[in-house]
């Protein structure tokens, strides 16, 4: 309240044009931000909201020369990343994770695609007590989801692969990996040396041509096949707002890179900035509970 007083009285205010944000002045933007490192702003029309966010860092390390590998133009999710990252060279705190381990054999290449889901049969094996208070398998049939998922990456395989069974989390004689690594659906392995993938489709065709582009990321997303193709209800109605997602990253120079990123909202005649409120307000009053406990996959 004393603050807002000094500031009607015009008291302890500056000139903006003699202030560190004169710059933001001639911006159209709807929001704006600007730093010494960082510029981004925001713009929200009828069913549509644009971000763009270009910054200054070191530790992302773009490919001079993107390329990546043709996607499916029918995918439901595509993405793929061409860049380097710096090296951390800190101790760590407390032991490596699974993921920590895994991601230090990628070596500047990762792809993403969800294709379609597709129903399937499935045995989920639970554990409950009887009652001698003795924990006893149950099964159960259930119809699955089951998404057509392909991941792509440039790596060091021998060592990755060796790390992956020792670990036991890879059974090189089926092509397996471990449930209790993915416990969603049963994933697959395979390499060709250079490059990894890991799939929910068993012998799934293996491409690694490349195509040159401007863009070392992207991202796109079709929120119509995901609902379609969802296996979590909850979440999926909490998407029915949006139509699509596409982000695009350039470098820009030298140590400097940008990202524009377009949402499409599914009602094109209402404000962006209004159905984000919306949503917000329906995802803040519905509670998304996920639980496997000790229910998994058969392999």
């Amino acid at each position: 309240y004393p603050i807002l007083l000094s500031v009607l009285s015009n008291q302890k205010s500056l000139n903006f044009k003699d202030s560190q944000f004169e710059s933001l002045g001639s911006l159209s933007d709807h929001i704006a931000y600007q730093s010494s490192t960082s510029k981004a702003s925001i713009n929200f029309y009828d069913g549509q909201v644009k971000f763009n966010n270009e910054f200054i860092t070191d530790q992302i390390l773009p490919f001079e020369h993107p390329k990546h590998r043709k996607l499916n133009s029918n995918s439901s999710l595509a993405m793929w990343l061409n860049a380097d990252f710096k090296a951390d060279v800190k101790p760590l705190a407390k032991p490596p994770s699974i993921k920590q381990n895994f991601f230090k054999f990628y070596k500047g290449y990762l792809d993403i695609e969800w294709l379609k889901s597709t129903n399937k049969k499935d045995t989920i094996i639970s554990f409950e007590f009887n009652e001698n208070f003795e924990q006893v398998e149950k099964k159960q049939i259930v119809d699955r989801k089951i998404p057509e998922l392909f991941i792509n990456m440039d790596a060091d395989a021998k060592p990755l692969v060796r790390y992956l069974t020792d670990s036991n989390l890879l059974d090189t004689q089926s092509n397996k990996i471990s449930i209790m690594a993915i416990p969603l659906f049963q994933t697959y392995f395979q390499s060709d040396g250079n490059q990894i993938q890991l799939s929910s489709v068993n012998q799934a065709p293996f491409n690694t041509d490349r195509i040159a582009s401007d863009d070392f990321f992207y991202l796109y997303a079709d929120f119509n096949k995901l609902v379609k193709d969802s296996s979590f209800p909850l979440v999926a109605s909490n998407l029915l707002t949006l139509k699509k997602l596409e982000s695009k990253g350039r470098k820009t120079g030298a140590k400097k890179i940008k990202f524009e990123t377009v949402i499409d909202f599914q009602n094109e005649k209402a404000n962006a900035l209004i159905q984000l409120v919306k949503m917000y307000q329906k995802l803040k009053s519905t509670p998304i509970q996920v639980n496997f406990g000790n229910a998994m996959p058969k392999n």
